[in-house]
């Protein structure tokens, strides 16, 4: 598991901040679930872990995280990978 620093929940609280005024809570999760994926915090408990630390419901970013998982990149956000990580579709 990565260790999330504070300068990287930081960059999280700023960045909810920023789409927080123009996006419910469920695509703020989706957003934040993006950027800890995008810098390497990409296991499901880590993802968790570190949205609940700003406030989201651990429960339903569980069930963001699931449910935007696939292997489709037109229906879904991202994919789980043969080793328990999570990858945003496009990326590779």
């Amino acid at each position: 598991m990565n260790d999330v620093t504070p300068e990287f929940i930081a960059g999280l609280r700023a960045l909810d901040a920023e789409v927080g005024s123009t996006s419910n809570k469920h695509d703020r999760a989706v957003v934040l679930i993006h950027a800890c994926i995008a810098g390497g915090h990409n296991d499901g408990s880590t993802i968790v872990k570190t949205l609940t630390s700003l406030n989201f419901d651990p429960k339903h970013v569980g069930l963001t995280l699931s449910a935007g998982c696939g292997p489709s990149a037109d229906r879904h956000h991202w994919e789980k990978l043969t080793d328990g990580s999570y990858r945003s579709h496009g990326v590779s």
